[in-house]
């Protein structure tokens, strides 16, 4: 399945959060294709190994140092593929029924965020914030 959305999180020490995020989202996400990266900001717990063990096919870029929220996105950002990026907390959590692909939808109210445009290796995707 082509991915519609490119899912971003950006680590610092939040190994049990992230897990959990990353759960969620596969868990009620199945009627759209995603891909999901996370940047992890150079965390001293056990973060790196811990998404290793539990989501080998992620994408995980691991920092030397911790580049921030802003720096870390870009680089995430500079993989994707996909029409949407969704940049998602870490101790965000996709409750059941409410899929991901609900939040996708532009008109749809469940959805809390911002959009605008942003560069990405194929061109531009509109950039989707889940606030929780």
């Amino acid at each position: 399945m082509t991915a519609t959305v490119d899912i971003i999180l950006v680590s610092y020490n939040t190994a049990n959060y992230t897990v959990r995020a990353l759960s969620s989202v596969y868990k009620e996400t199945q009627k759209y294709g995603f891909t999901i990266t996370v940047v992890d900001n150079n965390s001293s717990d056990h973060s790196v190994a811990l998404i290793q063990e539990n989501f080998p096919n992620i994408r995980l870029i691991q920092s030397n140092q911790n580049l921030g929220f802003a720096r870390a996105v870009n680089l995430a950002a500079s993989y994707a593929d996909a029409p949407y990026l969704l940049l998602l907390n870490p101790d965000t959590v996709v409750l059941e029924g409410q899929t991901l692909g609900h939040k996708l939808m532009i008109d749809m109210p469940l959805f809390a965020g911002f959009r605008q445009s942003f560069g990405t290796r194929k061109g531009f995707a509109k950039i989707l914030m889940a606030i929780a």
